[in-house]
């Protein structure tokens, strides 16, 4: 089975603002996705991604004053769907 995971996030700051996104498919997951799960920033930053003590995918960006767009779309394959391709249908129960 095809799974899409998307997001569109917009963010507003008076002021710069550090952030950090924890947003991305934990990377021993990674395997399962079928397009890379990149982040898209509108206006464009700078980022400093990093893998915190559990393991996560994290980026960390200093948004600038006003609106920050933050969006991403992937689409993953399950294990379900991964095992059922290797059973015959007729096998099956």
């Amino acid at each position: 089975m095809k799974i899409h995971v998307g997001f569109d996030l917009t963010y507003e700051s008076a002021h710069s603002t550090p952030m950090i996104f924890m947003l991305n498919v934990h990377p021993s997951r990674a395997h399962d996705l079928i397009t890379p799960d990149r982040l898209r920033i509108t206006p464009s930053r700078a980022i400093s991604p990093y893998i915190d003590g559990f393991g996560n995918k994290c980026v960390r960006i200093l948004a600038p004053p006003g609106q920050l767009r933050v969006a991403c779309d992937t689409s993953s394959l399950t294990a379900a769907s991964r095992i059922a391709s290797t059973f015959r249908l007729s096998s099956m129960p």
